[in-house]
């Protein structure tokens, strides 16, 4: 299988780093083996349950898993909807003992208890099943798995990509679906270019790669075009500082320079921020000013109501003691 060059997708990198290379493995195997702790469950726990639970994570972790395995099948017994202890047998029989027949009941299970109470656990579940599924040649099964995850998670990145690679696996249309993770998080368009089930859709996925790079290409440079009026009008109105602003503005032309994907998307986000920054910075000073002028508005219009009337009290008095003068002066 012949991979796309890793520079098309993101500069500085001939190979995935040793965090991409981890989580390639993670997405290859379905699922991060260390387990979250949910304390919604843990309350539904009696005394005994609690310390069994927290000696079968102790175990696990440790990598004891034969005796894992044994005090996490009597912590079943004590709580058989306690979808972490059915997870973790899931993840020893999948990844410890080969035992995959198991290891998918077992993620039926968390995934069935998991869903009434955190979508999250239960959509790894039906990942991790689906990975199973898939290892056991029941292409159909794992695409339905994952289809059930994202009827739970639909926004989820982890399950966009998952579900994407049994839909692209199946035949189906799956671009939209890998568009719409690598959008919410863009190292998984390098991912894809390094997974085996992805690799009968290479040209797909290089189209979808050039799609996004020209797509976010032009988005960056409007709003560098943006940030840079933003920035006019802001010193327009007293903003002079704007030391964060350039610095912001140099990274983005620093990466619209390398000319790859990721580094567009890296780009953008930047220049989403800059200018959320830029604009935002300019409405309160300019908010500011407008408060001042305000307040400047209502000193002059008090000060020349108040001059008015002084000039009008001060010549009517004058007038009247002018008048009262000659009438008094005719009386004589």
């Amino acid at each position: 299988m012949v991979f796309l060059s890793s520079a098309f997708f993101v500069s500085g990198f001939t190979l995935l780093g040793a965090g991409l290379q981890e989580l390639c493995f993670i997405i290859e195997d379905g699922f991060r083996e260390v387990i979250d702790r949910l304390d919604i469950q843990s309350k539904t726990l009696d005394t005994q349950a609690k310390e069994l639970r927290k000696r079968d994570e102790t175990a696990y972790l440790n990598n004891w898993f034969d005796e894992a395995e044994i005090d996490l099948l009597e912590s079943e017994k004590k709580n058989y909807q306690d979808f972490i202890v059915h997870q973790i047998l899931g993840n020893i029989y999948y990844h410890h003992k080969k035992n995959y027949p198991k290891s998918l009941e077992y993620y039926q299970k968390a995934a069935k208890y998991a869903t009434p109470v955190s979508k999250k656990h239960a959509s790894n579940a039906l990942i991790c099943a689906g990975m199973v599924y898939y290892k056991l040649s029941r292409l159909s099964d794992a695409f339905q798995s994952t289809k059930m995850a994202m009827e739970l998670l639909s926004e989820d990145s982890h399950v966009l990509y998952n579900h994407a690679r049994y839909t692209a696996k199946m035949g189906h249309e799956f671009t939209g679906l890998l568009k719409e993770c690598v959008y919410k998080d863009p190292k998984y368009l390098a991912i894809a270019d390094t997974d085996n089930i992805f690799s009968d859709v290479k040209r797909q996925i290089k189209k979808l790669a050039e799609d996004l790079r020209n797509e976010k290409r032009n988005a960056v440079n409007n709003l560098i075009q943006k940030i840079d009026t933003a920035k006019r009008e802001a010193k327009a109105v007293g903003i002079n500082d704007c030391t964060s602003l350039d610095k912001q503005l140099a990274e983005m032309k620093r990466l619209c320079s390398l000319n790859s994907c990721l580094d567009f998307l890296k780009a953008e986000q930047i220049a989403r921020n800059a200018y959320k920054e830029s604009v935002e910075k300019w409405i309160k000073n300019k908010n500011t000013r407008l408060d001042e002028l305000k307040s400047k508005e209502e000193i002059c219009l008090r000060t020349l109501k108040w001059d008015w009337s002084d000039w009008a009290f001060f010549w009517l008095y004058i007038i009247d003691a002018i008048i009262a003068k000659v009438e008094l002066n005719s009386i004589r």
